[in-house]
């Protein structure tokens, strides 16, 4: 609905607005340039809920299709920032990248401070001088004294969510975070609060470019979370300008590779590509198993799960789940594989399940 891509926009200005203000503490010594984009998301985002808040009027009182006509093109114009925009939603992408830009330069600076002023100082002597001799040693030495200074178990392990679109990636990570997903808006007038910055969910691509989450446990441990946007690129013989680039810009120290149904040689060729190609981890998470437990289930047992009595659920599970098992894993060629299931939308049947130690 309108209303849902209103919020699904909203949600992503939000937390890169904030994923940079973490970037950058010191609202004192933010640059103008940034604060310029920042008061340019802020302004989108409260610019689209006025019309979000439109949007719902129009629905809960059935009022006629020319306002919500009017509604559609108002959100439009907003997208796109001007009349004469080359391409859709110009205004929201440039934002959005721009974002990302200085969220990527941000983190360079804080972890590499003195890599970061050598640069500036040569960039600056281009204009002052008219020769412009760096020195690779220069570099070394800059980049040894940034390593020593970061202590490298403190720094956080950044954990990338890839799959096609609506297998389920950004409910896991929800999931993974502690958010409840029946304690969150994202349509309050303030910009949310980091507990409460979480990614869109909604039918269909909900993830519109890369989400980074800063997320700390009760013990200390502190992690990145990275949703990065579902695929819709099916030529896996392409390994330039789709997916894989995606992936790579990502740059993770963990992926997490979700799917819903087979494991099929795109996912395959994903997989082989971070490990071999990038020397990086990667895990195969099954999601949506509940569906597929509870069907077969019904079909092994000749009974609903909800009707079935403690005793019959726990003799037939453990042998629905090897037989689940085995099914899902078919091609992944003996890579561990993790079952799970993470819904925003949980009814009886599945919330009883989770419920359950085998759940």
């Amino acid at each position: 609905t309108l209303s849902n891509d209103i919020s699904c926009r909203i949600a992503h200005i939000q937390c890169l607005v904030e994923t940079l203000k973490q970037r950058k503490p010191n609202v004192s010594s933010i640059p103008g340039d940034i604060q310029f984009v920042i008061d340019r998301g802020i302004k989108l985002i409260n610019s689209l809920k006025e019309v979000k808040n439109v949007s719902d009027e129009i629905k809960a009182k059935d009022d006629s299709d020319n306002d919500l006509k009017i509604c559609c093109e108002k959100y439009i114009s907003l997208l796109n920032g001007k009349d004469d925009a080359k391409r859709e939603c110009e205004s929201f992408i440039e934002i959005c990248e721009t974002l990302l830009y200085y969220i990527e330069n941000a983190e360079f600076e804080n972890y590499f401070p003195s890599l970061n002023q050598l640069m500036n100082t040569w960039e600056r002597s281009l204009v002052e001088k008219k020769g412009f001799e760096p020195k690779v040693i220069q570099v070394f030495k800059s980049f040894e004294s940034d390593l020593k200074r970061i202590v490298l178990p403190t720094v956080p392990c950044r954990i990338g969510f890839i799959g096609e679109t609506s297998v389920g990636k950004t409910s896991l990570l929800k999931y993974l975070r502690n958010i409840d997903y029946y304690d969150t808006d994202n349509s309050k007038t303030e910009i949310a609060t980091e507990r409460r910055i979480l990614s869109p969910v909604r039918v269909g691509k909900s993830t519109l470019c890369q989400l980074e989450f800063d997320t700390q446990y009760t013990d200390g441990t502190e992690v990145i979370f990275v949703d990065i946007e579902g695929s819709t690129d099916y030529d896996t013989d392409l390994e330039s300008g789709n997916y894989f680039d995606e992936i790579r810009k990502a740059d993770c120290d963990l992926y997490i590779l979700v799917f819903d149904n087979r494991f099929a040689d795109m996912h395959k060729n994903w997989h082989n590509y971070i490990v071999k190609e990038l020397n990086r981890e990667c895990w195969l998470v099954r999601n949506k198993i509940d569906d597929l437990f509870l069907r077969t289930f019904k079909e092994d047992v000749g009974q609903e799960f909800n009707s079935s009595s403690e005793a019959k659920r726990n003799r037939y599970a453990e042998k629905i789940i090897k037989r689940i098992r085995e099914s899902v894993s078919s091609g992944t060629n003996g890579i561990k594989l993790y079952l799970t299931f993470s819904s925003c939308d949980t009814d009886g049947l599945n919330e009883n399940l989770s419920k359950e130690p085998y759940g």
